[in-house]
């Protein structure tokens, strides 16, 4: 095994971003660009934005749960930012109708359970 002494690297020319401000050339170092970002996925926050008016207005986490599947599978594809906006939507979307329908059942239960219990009853007045 060579040892990092025995190893050649020849001597790199500095690029032109590392150039400084010099008395003689008189120019400037380009300034630091910018990294691109990715846009956020439209479909990822109108879906997030529905699934938490869901706690409001039931019927707002269905299309919530429906664009974050969608917003996933753009997301996917073109490399978009938002991904976890999207797993928000569904994980919230999913969460409130699942309270709704558990809620559904409970209302059920109780508004169905006194007349159940009542009709079996006899009573007489007289």
């Amino acid at each position: 095994m060579a040892k990092n002494s025995d190893v050649y690297f020849p001597p790199t020319e500095p690029t032109r971003s590392s150039k400084s401000v010099t008395a003689k050339s008189g120019t400037a170092s380009q300034p630091p660009v910018a990294a691109p970002y990715a846009p956020t996925n439209v479909m990822a926050l109108i879906g997030f934005i529905l699934s938490v008016s869901g706690f409001f207005l039931f019927i707002s986490a269905i299309p919530g749960v429906v664009l974050g599947h969608i917003a996933l599978k753009q997301i996917r594809d073109t490399g978009e930012a938002g991904r976890g906006m999207a797993i928000a939507a569904l994980a919230v979307g999913y969460s409130v109708i699942a309270l709704g329908i558990l809620t559904l059942f409970v209302v059920i239960a109780v508004i169905l359970v006194p007349f159940i219990v009542l009709g079996t009853a006899s009573f007489s007045y007289f």
